[in-house]
């Protein structure tokens, strides 16, 4: 089977993506708020969309003055799965840190708790040393 195949349409699909999804070009304020919303499952999509990607270019064999070009897309599609996944990452992150500064926020908020972490915090600055208050 012989195939033409353009892998700048493959490129340019990979920018226009992440460009949306970071709000580097103009898009209307929907898509900015779905973006924004979703984030995460879009970007797991990515991460899918790259993996697929990835299987298919491997399976393409390129003529010899080909293969660099091949090679530097599939270079670029692990970029963009890379990327899909550090972000991913990095929102799970922020979502753990607020997820725990609204817990402590609750448990502060109970003044027998305050209190024990406020003798706790004592203790451990040496205030409190010796004394169960």
């Amino acid at each position: 089977m012989k195939i033409d195949f353009d892998p700048s349409h493959l490129a340019m699909v990979m920018q226009l993506w992440r460009d949306a999804l970071d709000m580097k070009i103009p898009v209307h304020d929907n898509f900015k708020i779905h973006f924004l919303e979703e984030r995460g499952s879009i970007l797991k999509n990515y991460e899918s969309a790259a993996n697929a990607w990835s299987m298919a270019l491997r399976g393409m064999k390129p003529s010899p003055e080909d293969d660099a070009e091949l090679a530097a897309l599939c270079a670029r599609v692990q970029e963009f799965g890379d990327w899909a996944k550090e972000e991913q990452r990095k929102l799970l992150a922020m979502e753990v840190s607020e997820s725990m500064q609204d817990r402590i926020s609750e448990l502060l908020s109970d003044p027998g708790t305050r209190d024990q972490v406020m003798r706790l915090i004592d203790q451990i600055r040496g205030k409190g040393k010796g004394s169960a208050e």
